[in-house]
């Protein structure tokens, strides 16, 4: 998901972004994928509990990559719902992190 991140955000088929723009997406993605791992590592072991933690961590990261992969442009999926649907798979991997 790293590498492929700002090739995708600065494609001609992807999101076709500026490059800065890229690179600022790309640094508060990596930056909150790291820093919301304590807490979210926490909740998991004193609220979830392990099993539920795994559980509910597949069901967060399945659900970005599917909403990242629905987030293509195609028939079905004008442009304008490729930006928003990329945004909520980003955020489904940031609030996964930690679990």
């Amino acid at each position: 998901m790293r590498a492929l991140l700002p090739l995708y955000l600065v494609a001609p088929g992807g999101l076709h972004l500026s490059v800065g723009t890229a690179t600022a997406i790309y640094s508060v993605y990596v930056s909150l994928v790291y820093l919301l791992a304590m807490p979210g590592g926490w909740f998991g072991d004193r609220v979830l509990g392990p099993r539920k933690t795994v559980a509910v961590a597949g069901a967060v990261i399945m659900l970005g990559h599917l909403t990242l992969a629905l987030g293509r442009r195609g028939r079905c999926n004008p442009r304008g719902f490729q930006r928003p649907l990329c945004g909520f798979g980003a955020t489904c991997f940031w609030c996964d992190s930690g679990g």
